[in-house]
């Protein structure tokens, strides 16, 4: 799938859109298609590097944590969300993600 990726820290260039694998949902979690993501103050800090001592990720790394978009696929314990939900909510900071075509969120921090 595409996504947007930073191989390296650094200034807005930084950033290619890329071919990544598709993630698959765990239990408590949902696979999203993404329709919109924001460009969080946040993001902007694990692009740069600046929050890396308090945010360790790991490079390459698909960037966008709030977002909008469409369930694909449910988690078997997931209560409350069926394919074809509209959602909205957050990407988990450490694993990031809304800034590609799908995204596995915890299902708890989707409304």
């Amino acid at each position: 799938m595409r996504a947007a990726i930073i191989r390296r820290y650094g200034r807005p260039e930084v950033l290619e859109i890329g071919e990544v694998e598709a993630p698959t949902p765990g239990p408590t979690q949902l696979l999203v298609r993404m329709r919109a993501s924001s460009v969080n103050p946040v993001d902007c800090g694990i692009r740069s590097g600046a929050l890396r001592l308090f945010i360790p990720q790991r490079l390459p790394k698909v960037l966008g944590i709030d977002y909008a978009g469409v369930v694909e696929a449910v988690g078997e314990q997931v209560e409350g969300f069926a394919v074809g939900d509209e959602v909205f909510g957050f990407v988990d900071i450490r694993t990031g993600g809304a800034y590609a075509e799908y995204a596995v969120v915890e299902a708890s921090t989707a409304a």
